[in-house]
């Protein structure tokens, strides 16, 4: 009978660090499944965001042009040569929003030798799109 006994104590002294090793096999796995998940959520709040700002830029060149566009289409312009047909749609568009709050106090500008019109920015700007 004794063989038996110091048998036993033998065999549950090998493996006596087992419980041991198993459990930091499962802390080093669920370690690295908490980086990995960490990791994922990372990147799709920056994705979220870049699809958000990528929206709300397209929004506003939407809007902007269909303002232009709104304004442009109630403009009275005679058929002129084309140098004073931009001066016409100029004077035009200059005394509908120069000094409104649209233009923030602004003015719409021209450049002859260009042949361009220059609208200021306005007074919705975005600060926080930089």
């Amino acid at each position: 009978m004794k063989c038996f006994r110091g048998l036993r104590a033998r065999r549950a002294g090998g493996r006596r660090g087992m419980t041991s090793l198993l459990a930091m096999l499962y802390l080093v796995l669920f370690s690295a499944m908490a980086i990995g998940f960490y990791a994922q959520t990372t990147v799709a709040s920056q994705l979220s965001t870049g699809e958000r700002r990528l929206h709300e830029a397209q929004l506003a060149a939407e809007a902007g042009l269909s303002f232009i566009k709104y304004h442009l289409s109630a403009l009275d312009v005679p058929h002129l040569p084309r140098d004073q047909r931009l001066e016409e749609i100029y004077m035009q568009l200059a005394g509908r929003l120069d000094g409104t709050g649209n233009l923030a106090g602004g003015n719409v500008g021209y450049d002859a030798t260009n042949y361009r019109l220059e609208i200021p920015e306005g007074s919705l700007r975005h600060d926080r799109c930089r």
